[in-house]
This record gives C-alpha cells, structure tokens and sequence, in this order.
C-alpha cells in the first residue's frame, strides 16, 4: 500500500488515525491531528485493522475499530 519513515520518540504518546472514505477508495493517516500518508486505492471497500512494528517494540492502548454501513 504505502509507507512513511517516521522518527519518533521513546517514552512519548501519539495518537495514530485512519479513516476511510465513505467510497473505500481514500485512506488518509493522520499522527496528532497532522496529515503523514494518503493512500487512494478502489480495492479498499471492507477489511480488518492491524498495527505492526518493525525492529522495535511498540505498546498500544485504545485501539478502536468503527463503522458503519
């Protein structure tokens, strides 16, 4: 899909968000409000959600998932 190198720091919390369109075919990223990625792809009509870390650890807390159709 996309990717974004993002620098951030140890001990500190950030608050991730993605909202698809209405459509399904725009995925915007925000990191504390900020635009970082935006992904338009028609394939995006259903899914799951998922967080992944690469090399590191990561701790994530008030992981929600909403919708409607």
């Amino acid at each position: 899909m996309a990717s974004v190198l993002l620098l951030l720091s140890h001990g500190v919390g950030y608050r991730l968000e993605a909202q698809a369109a209405v459509s399904g075919e725009r995925l915007p990223v925000k990191l504390d409000g900020a635009g970082i990625l935006s992904v338009d792809d028609a394939s995006l009509t259903s899914g799951k959600v998922g967080l992944k870390v690469f090399d590191r650890r990561a701790a994530c807390q008030d992981v929600r998932a909403t919708g409607s159709v």
